[in-house]
């Protein structure tokens, strides 16, 4: 088994036989060194209580209990409701109706058909699982997970055990296991991961080595919480006007509801948010025979705030990498705008900025408006004076 990837599944259909067989048929079967270790179950209800109690990193499951063509009671999709709202495991529906759950079907829920092709629709929806990240990544987030709470819980917690009792606060070791959890997530942990799950990503491989942000690094996707805060990548209705996308800069304690009072914020204010399409380094890059020079150019605006497009104005603009539907932005200091704050519902948002580029975007904007101008000292001058004393 060395070198072999071993996958948990739950086999769940209320005739025997088609569980013999699929075991049967998955006992010694392997996929680009993916075995499989299946469990069977006849009984749906059994299933829910093997589910909680066990982990299994994909569940097959038919759809109906008892011959659908004589209105079969559908204990497959109640299953898997159930599961909705327990946890997340990837599932394929296994039935001769497909049609049946086509309305779940889904990158995530997989339907294959019950025909006379052996179990050639299965398999190819078993390969498709094996061959995406998606039950590798839960696996090691899962390990991480428990190695965490591991390590913490005997390497650390015992010794300070009395503490604990002296403080008479239930809640702390809930809250020093969360944050521990937490830190470890952080700053370099899902590059670890990505780079674990696939040494040879070259791009997950360099953000370890050279201590870079991947792109998705500076977002939490979906925004967090159900109301607006600093850092919201937020996009103005298409119906007001043209769409555009604005950045929350507003302390987020201005902007909670306390009960009883209303917001301390009455106006929000924004900042404006441009394409990166729409700025002259980026169509330069993107013309037949770009010189090098035009890559250099854009590569600067990329690299704002820590790097300065020649000919711009000093700590204007600060770069947001594109994702998952987000088009790369470019943060304009100098757009800045205020909005009520009952109107903040009628903006979508897309993202929140995460710790600690929303902290360092605040930065930015502080000195930006805050900078005082001076005129340049005369340097010469200076130069002068020193080479006068150095003589003297």
């Amino acid at each position: 088994m060395a070198g072999k990837e071993v996958w948990h599944v739950l086999v769940v259909d209320d005739e025997d036989e088609i569980c013999r067989q699929i075991k049967e048929h998955y006992t010694g079967w392997e996929h680009s060194s993916n075995l499989l270790h299946v469990e069977t179950l006849t009984d749906f209800t059994q299933a829910m209580n093997m589910i909680e109690r066990q982990r299994f990193d994909l569940l097959i499951i038919d759809v109906f209990k008892g011959p659908p063509i004589e209105a079969g009671e559908a204990a497959g999709i109640d299953v898997f409701e159930r599961i909705k709202s327990k946890r997340f495991m990837p599932v394929i529906f296994y039935t001769a109706l497909p049609a049946s759950v086509g309305d779940i079907q889904n990158p995530l829920v997989k339907v294959a058909e019950k025909s006379g092709e052996a179990f050639s629709s299965l398999d190819q929806k078993v390969k498709e699982y094996l061959e995406a990240p998606l039950m590798r990544i839960i696996r090691e987030l899962n390990r991480h997970v428990d190695e965490t709470i591991r390590s913490y819980l005997w390497d650390f917690v015992p010794d300070h055990w009395d503490e604990f009792l002296k403080s008479k606060d239930d809640a702390a070791l809930a809250y020093l296991l969360c944050r521990r959890l937490a830190d470890s997530l952080d700053i370099n942990g899902a590059d670890r991961l990505a780079s674990g799950l696939n040494p040879q990503n070259a791009a997950a491989a360099r953000c370890v080595a050279e201590q870079k942000a991947h792109p998705l690094r500076y977002y939490i996707l979906p925004p967090s919480g159900g109301e607006c805060r600093t850092g919201d990548v937020i996009k103005k209705p298409a119906q007001q006007g043209p769409s555009s996308y604005y950045l929350v800069l507003t302390p987020w304690c201005d902007l909670i509801d306390h009960p009883g009072k209303p917001k301390k914020a009455e106006h929000v204010l924004l900042v404006r948010c441009i394409l990166l399409e729409d700025f002259t380094e980026y169509n330069e890059w993107t013309r037949k025979g770009a010189p090098p020079s035009a890559k250099t150019r854009l590569e600067s605006l990329i690299g704002t705030p820590d790097k300065e497009p020649e000919g711009r104005q000093r700590g204007r603009y600060f770069f947001l990498p594109g994702v998952l539907g987000l088009p790369d932005l470019v943060v304009d200091f100098q757009q800045s705008c205020t909005e009520k704050v009952d109107q903040l519902s009628s903006y979508e948002r897309i993202a929140t900025l995460d710790s600690p580029f929303c902290e360092s975007v605040m930065a930015c904007f502080t000195r930006f408006i805050g900078r005082i101008g001076k005129p340049d000292l005369d340097i010469e001058m200076v130069i002068e004076n020193l080479s006068a004393k150095k003589k003297s």
